[in-house]
């Protein structure tokens, strides 16, 4: 005999399973493979040779422009330090 009742719990039962599937595919993809996201400046891009060749230089510049903030000045020490700091980053990361 026919139940339509049961059709309809067995149909509610394989939408949640496809749900649940969609969902966990999704995460696995957002957890796994790096995107980049629009408008935010946090890249999720992983960098070959970033720990062996930009990390130390990326340091540098970082410290130099933590030093440039105190009146931001326009020449002299802390700002050619800052350029020649930045200037190395930056091509170290294009050799990456």
């Amino acid at each position: 005999m026919y139940d339509a009742t049961r059709d309809k719990v067995h149909l509610t039962d394989i939408d949640k399973f496809y749900t649940d599937i969609c969902a966990c595919l999704s995460k696995a993809i957002k957890d796994v493979i790096p995107c980049r996201r629009p408008n935010r400046r946090v890249s999720y891009f992983n960098v070959p040779g970033w720990n062996t060749y930009v990390a130390e230089k990326h340091q540098a510049a970082r410290e130099a422009i933590v030093l440039m903030d105190m009146g931001k000045p326009r020449s002299g020490h802390y700002t050619d330090n800052m350029r020649r700091t930045r200037a190395t980053f930056k091509l170290a990361l294009r050799f990456c």
